[in-house]
This record gives C-alpha cells, structure tokens and sequence, in this order.
C-alpha cells in the first residue's frame, strides 16, 4: 500500500502510517483528504497549525546524486491544507463522526521510478562474431575473458582497459594454450582467442558512438571480423610493449557491458546498454557486412514509438599495396547513420588522426 508519511518535517510513500501529534493520518496515492474520528467530545483539537506546518512541502522532483554515481534521491509529494477549514469541521462535528480534511496534493513531475528506469534501458550497440572451428581450450579462454567484463557498469567518463580487467593471461588465471598470431605465425599461445573478446567488444563500443582512446589492429586480418573493426591485446610474460584496448564512456549516461558466450552456437556477443537521449539517433538495425559477422537482428525500443529509426553500418574501404614485407592492404572504416529512406545522414571515419589532420590507415599483412 501506497502511505504518504508525515515524519521529522519530511514526506515519503512507504507502508506505514505514522501517528503525529497524537492524531493518525494517512494518505493513499490519489486520495486528497486527511481523517480523523472525533472518539469522544472531550477530547481537545489537534493542534492543526503544527499539522499544517509539518505536513506543508512544496512538490520536489526525483533526481540522481551530483557525484557521477547516478543513485535515485526519490520524490517529495507537495501538500497543504486550510487551517481554519480543518479546524472549522474539527468544531462542527459530533463525538464519534469522521472528520475528513480536503488536501491540495500536487505530485512532483519526475519520480524516482522514472528515473530508475532510463538507466539501462536502451540497447545502444551489439557485436556478435564467431567461432564454429575453434577447439575447447580457445572456446574456454573466450567464455573467461568475457565472463570478466560481463555486467560491468561504467559511469559517465570512465576508462576501460581490456588488459586491466581481464588480466594477464595466464596459466595461474585460468587461461589455456590455444592458437594466437605470435611474431608473424600463428602459435599456440597462453589465453589465445582473447582479441576476438576484445574485437567483438571494440566494434560494439563503435555502434555505440564511444570515444576509443586506444586501439590497434592486428599484423594480419583475422577470420572473426572485417578489417577495421578488430583490435589486438597482448600482455608479453617477462616484459615488452604491451598493447591494449582501450575506451572512454563519452554519454551523459551510465552504460553496462553484457558479454554472451554461446558454446553450443559457436557465438560471441556483447551488448551494450544506455540511455538514448533526444539529439541520439535510435537504432534498429545494427549492420556489418562481412561473411564471419552475425546480421544484427532488428529491434524497436517500445520507449520511443513515434521515433525514427535509423540503421547503424560499419563499413570500409580498402587499398591494396606491396612493399618490402609483402602484400598487405590499408584500411579506413566508416560508420554510417542511415535513414528508413536509404539516406546516409552521417558517414564518419572511426579511426585516429593523425597531427596533420589525416587518419591513421589500419595495415594489415597478408598471412601465407
């Protein structure tokens, strides 16, 4: 049940009613009028100036904490009454009748509910690659690394680090040898198969418009993605660079990671959530067009019926060359914001400038 509480000069909705200045009130959602029972004509009047000044709120709207953590400081109820109607009808009643009290109750216009339920709400991109020839012990080290991040919050201007959160790769930390490109072949490697957790999760973080502060792509294409949207991590035992993955959640919103492992299916997934604001483009098709990718399944978000939606493409353009190495290619990706139409309303390059204002091209190397 739904109370307003008068207590300690605040109100709340709870489930208890209070007893103030020796009178029982209580207020269910929608009702407008305090009562009381007489009892007995020799009892005195309450007091009701210090009802009245007790129980007076101006209505006060829902809202998050200013310290970037987005905890819910829920609604005040607006409420007053006429002092000298109350005590006109306390006067004119007869011992044992109900006394009811008219309220002038205005309900904030943002609840704590409401805004409980923007966060999280909206899914803001999603990857999913594949792995149907992988053996068990590459399938293990893909189900550890994403159970890692799986369900991790990030608040507004918080940095990820793919090597800080899932770790060394180690024996010790549960990882297993498993095929990895190491110098220029493929060899079994501690935690081979992590990069396609963080390429999966690198290309949802581009369907969700988040700035990528580091990120390099790998020596040679890998089969789990198209060129340009995959991103190498690599901690060497006993020393060297390192090369990480890293991003920055660039919303005004919290966003929670959720990774999904699909042993039977051969699937990775990681699904980004949020909160789509009004200047943000809706999405409901995520798009990629390479043989490896999953097609992104179309969703519409019921919170936003009358809304546009727009497909989200990751696409990209390729030149070929040879040098002294070998055959390779240079890749730039573009990410394109298209209309129900057919119209690309945005076409933006996703990968880093350069100081003279070009971008950096991703190189790959053709594996033999």
């Amino acid at each position: 049940m739904s109370v307003l509480e008068v207590r300690n000069l605040k109100k709340s909705f709870g489930k208890d009613t209070v007893v103030l200045k020796g009178v029982d009130f209580s207020l269910e959602k929608g009702e407008t009028e305090l009562s009381h029972t007489t009892l007995a004509k020799e009892l005195s009047a309450p007091d009701f100036d210090a009802i009245h000044k007790e129980l007076e709120h101006d209505p006060v709207d829902a809202y998050y904490s200013d310290d970037g953590k987005f905890e819910v400081t829920d609604e005040i109820v607006g409420c007053k009454f006429d002092v000298s109607q109350a005590e006109k009808l306390w006067n004119d009643a007869d011992p044992g009748d109900e006394v009811r009290i008219p309220l002038d109750i205005v309900w904030p216009e943002v609840t704590g509910d409401e805004l409980r339920g923007r966060l999280y709400r909206d899914l803001l991109g999603t990857m999913t690659t594949k792995f149907p020839n992988s053996g068990e012990n590459r399938r293990s080290n893909l189900e550890l690394a994403t159970s890692k991040i799986d369900g991790m919050i990030m608040y507004p201007g918080d940095e990820f680090s793919y090597n800080e959160v899932v770790g060394q790769r180690t024996e010790e930390a549960g990882f297993l040898p498993a095929p990895a490109y190491v110098d220029g072949d493929v060899k079994d490697e501690i935690g081979g198969g992590a990069c396609q957790v963080s390429s999966t999760l690198y290309a949802a973080t581009l369907f969700s418009f988040l700035e990528t502060v580091e990120r390099e792509c790998h020596y040679f294409p890998v089969n789990y993605m198209q060129m340009g949207t995959d991103a190498t991590v690599t901690i060497p035992e006993g020393g060297g660079r390192s090369i990480d993955f890293k991003f920055r959640n660039s919303r005004n919103y919290p966003i929670k990671l959720v990774g999904i492992f699909n042993n039977e299916e051969s699937t990775l997934t990681f699904e980004i959530w949020g909160t789509l604001e009004d200047d943000d483009y809706m999405p409901v098709e995520f798009d990629s067009s390479y043989s490896w990718v999953y097609d992104f399944d179309k969703f519409i978000d019921p919170a936003y019926p009358d809304r546009d939606g727009y497909t989200i493409k990751l696409t990209h353009e390729t030149y070929s060359f040879e040098d002294d190495v070998g055959l390779g290619y240079r890749t730039l990706t573009h990410r394109q914001v298209i209309d129900a139409d057919g119209n690309i309303v945005v076409d933006e390059i996703t990968n880093s400038k350069l100081s003279n204002g070009n971008y950096a091209m991703d190189t790959y190397y053709q594996h033999n």
